[in-house]
């Protein structure tokens, strides 16, 4: 028994095997490189500001990110002790840049739990709980310093499934000559033995699609209606 999640039993042979194969978080990982449409991106988050709400590139990237994980819960899991879990839960790590009183940086690795009934606005604005390694997603933002993104390992210590990394906005290659058109680049990190591969295709699938459609979501993440909720009680 474990108090973030619950063993998962009726994963195939291999999927059984994964972990004996690969019995640490580095042996698993796997790297891939996707692009977000930053002129699109920016202009969703300078809207809801000129609406008097408050939204970043991180608040939409998670909320993306969640509404996905909500629809193919296998990117939600994780190994220990050679065992596959259900993670009972959804939070998201990453770290908090500051400057200390003498002028020095300082980084705080901070978790924030999320819930079905969350939406874009509601993550942007939570905080707290302890070790940041035990997560469903750990997230950086490079761009904030301006550096490109990169490929993140997926600490051996906890439970971290994916590593997202945000990189500085780079021209877009596809863009016709003269475009000042900017993506924003993703640097993943995925631990393959906790979905499979069409799994973690149809899950990308549906987190780009969100991505292309911040509007979706201003709406609770689960897609439920409360309203119809209760007349059904």
């Amino acid at each position: 028994m474990r108090p973030d999640g619950t063993r998962l039993r009726n994963l195939t042979p291999i999927v059984q095997a994964l972990p004996y194969i690969m019995p640490r978080r580095f042996d698993a990982q796997n790297w891939a490189t996707d692009y977000v449409d930053e002129d699109l991106l920016r202009a969703y988050i300078r809207q809801k500001r000129r609406e008097g709400q408050h939204v970043t590139h991180m608040s939409v990237l998670v909320a993306a990110y969640y509404k996905a994980a909500l629809e193919h819960p296998k990117v939600n899991c994780f190994v220990m002790n050679r065992k596959v879990y259900q993670r009972n839960h959804f939070c998201f790590s990453f770290v908090l840049l500051k400057t200390r009183a003498d002028g020095t940086p300082d980084e705080t690795a901070l978790k924030i739990f999320l819930e079905p009934e969350d939406d874009v606005f509601t993550i942007a604005r939570k905080i707290i709980d302890l070790s940041p390694f035990h997560t469903s997603l750990f997230i950086t933002n490079l761009a904030s310093i301006n550096t490109t993104c990169i490929f993140h390992h997926c600490y051996e210590f906890g439970t971290t499934g994916v590593f997202i990394c945000m990189g500085r906005p780079v021209p877009d290659p596809t863009a016709p000559e003269g475009s000042r058109k900017k993506l924003l680049p993703l640097g993943v990190v995925m631990d393959e033995r906790i979905a499979t591969g069409i799994e973690y295709s149809r899950f990308f699938a549906a987190f780009s699609r969100y991505l292309r459609k911040p509007e979706i979501l201003e709406q609770r993440l689960d897609g439920k209606v409360p309203g119809l909720m209760a007349s059904k009680l």
